[in-house]
C-alpha cells in the first residue's frame, strides 16, 4: 500500500537549526522495518514536508511517522492498495 504523508510545523517548532535527526525529511527517510520510502519532498518556506511511503502495515507507517507528531501536525492518507 502507498501512503502520502504531509507533515507541518511552524517556525517555533522547526528543527532545521537545532537537531538534524529531528528534521521531518530525515524522519521520513529513516529505516523502519516493513516500510520503503518512495520519496520525500520539502517545502521549506511553508515548513511542510511531503512523503510517499510504501508498506503492507499501517502500524509500520505510524511508527515511521512517530517523531513527526512531536513537532507538528501529520496527515497520513492511503493512496493506493495494490491489486491482487
Amino acid at each position: 500500500m502507498l501512503f502520502h504523508i504531509t507533515a507541518r510545523h511552524d517556525h517555533v517548532t522547526c528543527p532545521r537549526k537545532t537537531d538534524s535527526s529531528r528534521r521531518p525529511s530525515t524522519i521520513l527517510s529513516k529505516d523502519v522495518a516493513g516500510v520503503k520510502t518512495v520519496g520525500v519532498w520539502v517545502d521549506g518556506p511553508s515548513h511542510t514536508v511531503y512523503g510517499v511511503l510504501e508498506s503492507d502495515s499501517p502500524e509500520a507507517i505510524r511508527e515511521a511517522c512517530e517523531g513527526l507528531m512531536d513537532i507538528g501536525a501529520v496527515d497520513v492518507r492511503l493512496v493506493r492498495v495494490p491489486r491482487r
